[in-house]
């Protein structure tokens, strides 16, 4: 939830560069009603994804915790590598955002 409310204190500026972030959680058992809560507790209002199991991610790594950037057709642009206990910070989510905006 960290990254989470990292990203939140930064989403004027990921709106500002025609971002959005969208949330998909992996691990909840709660699903739907975890992806309330997770939104509650982070007072974020991301879109937030269910895939309980990794049915849908899986081929991205289920055991890792990336931000993958993808652009408004649908390609993937960056990947920033992230772990469970280390997950990409708002400020390097931003950073990439920038780069690529300017490409």
């Amino acid at each position: 939830m960290k990254q989470l409310v990292q990203l939140r204190k930064v989403s004027d500026q990921i709106t500002k560069l025609n971002a959005t972030v969208v949330v998909v959680q992996r691990e909840d058992k709660l699903r739907r009603e975890g992806l309330k809560k997770t939104a509650e507790n982070t007072k974020t209002d991301f879109v937030y994804l269910d895939d309980y199991g990794s049915k849908a991610t899986a081929n991205y790594g289920s055991g890792a915790f990336n931000v993958y950037i993808i652009d408004s057709g649908g390609f993937l642009r960056n990947i920033l590598a992230g772990t469970k206990t280390n997950r990409p910070s708002a400020e390097k989510v931003v950073a990439r955002l920038n780069e690529l905006n300017k490409k």
